[in-house]
């Protein structure tokens, strides 16, 4: 993985120093990294062109993959570590403020039935920062108005209100056609 992003980071910026100084490290460091990954393919990622180091045919090819590669290691991480915050006891929600009264009451008299022990965090945002919160694992729910565009949300219509309550796609709730409010919450303390 060090290696697959050294390689980015130097196509990024077009030298070992500037991806030296991105990454953190030194530009020694920088080129070992490159250079195993260059080993491991069997063939040169990049070439100079004046002063900067431009992908040769087998770089750009190798970087369609890469960058997808470190996509997903990193979209595993942020899961891991959004299933290590739920398991400490506190339901996080993010809603947003423009939602209707009641709809904002029932936002607030959320509380996973029969445990007690389960804190619950509301904050009010905007939709795309409760979808993007879901996401990166800072929200275990979201609520917000449609439409999302977002492929690794789950989204519906709830109800008649232009209400929504996004999911991660994994989420075992998400490929349920409805899902009555009062259950989503007694159903996702199983995983605390």
């Amino acid at each position: 993985m060090d290696g697959q992003i050294a390689v980015l980071a130097v196509a990024e910026k077009g030298s070992l120093e500037a991806a030296g100084r991105y990454l953190g490290i030194g530009k020694s460091a920088v080129r070992k990294r490159v250079q195993s990954v260059e080993n491991e393919a069997g063939a040169p990622l990049f070439r100079m062109v004046g002063k900067v180091m431009a992908p040769t045919e087998a770089g750009n090819l190798y970087f369609l993959s890469a960058r997808e590669s470190v996509r997903q290691a990193w979209l595993g991480m942020d899961r891991v570590q959004a299933l290590l915050r739920v398991q400490t006891n506190n339901l996080r929600v993010g809603y947003c403020t423009f939602l209707n009264t009641s709809l904002l009451e029932i936002i607030r008299r959320i509380q996973p039935d029969g445990i007690e022990s389960i804190s619950v965090t509301r904050e009010s945002v905007l939709t795309q920062q409760a979808v993007v919160g879901v996401l990166q694992g800072d929200f275990h729910v979201g609520f917000g108005i449609l439409p999302i565009l977002e492929p690794d949300i789950s989204s519906r219509v709830l109800f008649e209100e232009p209400l929504m309550a996004c999911l991660p796609a994994g989420h075992r709730l998400a490929t349920k056609s409805s899902i009555r409010p009062c259950c989503m919450f007694t159903v996702y303390t199983y995983y605390a």
